[in-house]
């Protein structure tokens, strides 16, 4: 049962507010009270999602991928908008402080442990720090992201559409790049062949061997 008085006086004491046993961490509950509460609202926002229902009301339903119902996001929103606005300056910086350590703190200890730093539940791919669903998630709001500025069409359809890959231009000669490009593109290759063919010449000694 819930004793607010109890509690007051744990925590005056220096004790854990939820067992009363000697407090090892920075909050209010020892380690395993704080494992223990974890784990249990973890099991209870799976239960809730697995059956469709918004885990923080508990009555209204989620569709697809959503964390939460549609109401419960937007109580969220507006509570989240008066919050700032009765924040001092200083109160901003030290929450956002706050949050910048504990997510560098969090990218640190699932990397360390193998795991994606982006979902902290699935392996993080070879030499990589996400897992391949995060990363394929991330590329494509990135690449919709970048798209979302540009008034054209992305380069790799560009060709399809009679325009230049390149420049965007359309297209005044056979192939995916306009004459212009072509001619820079070509001027380019013949220097760099020329430049290039002097060096190589000079160390390929095995066919280019004068003695």
């Amino acid at each position: 049962m819930y004793n607010k008085n109890l509690r007051k006086e744990r925590a005056a004491a220096g004790l854990c507010t939820n067992c009363g046993g000697t407090l090892d961490t920075d909050g209010r509950m020892c380690s395993a009270c704080r494992e223990k509460c974890r784990t249990k609202k973890t099991e209870a926002v799976q239960w809730y999602r697995l059956n469709g229902i918004c885990p923080l009301c508990k009555k209204e339903k989620i569709f697809g991928d959503e964390n939460m119902c549609p109401e419960c996001r937007a109580r969220k929103a507006s509570y989240q908008a008066l919050k700032q606005e009765k924040m001092t300056e200083g109160q901003k910086m030290q929450e956002c402080a706050m949050k910048r350590n504990y997510y560098k703190a969090r990218y640190h200890r699932l990397k360390e442990a193998g795991l994606c730093v982006r979902c902290g539940k699935r392996k993080s791919l070879e030499n990589l720090t996400a897992c391949n669903i995060c990363r394929i998630k991330y590329n494509s709001y990135q690449d919709a992201r970048y798209w979302a500025t540009k008034d054209s069409i992305p380069r790799y359809e560009r060709a399809s559409y009679g325009f230049c890959y390149i420049c965007g231009r359309p297209l005044d000669c056979e192939g995916k790049a306009c004459k212009a490009c072509s001619d820079k593109a070509a001027a380019v290759l013949s220097k760099n062949r020329a430049s290039t063919n002097v060096y190589w010449k000079a160390d390929n000694k095995l066919i280019f061997n004068k003695s």
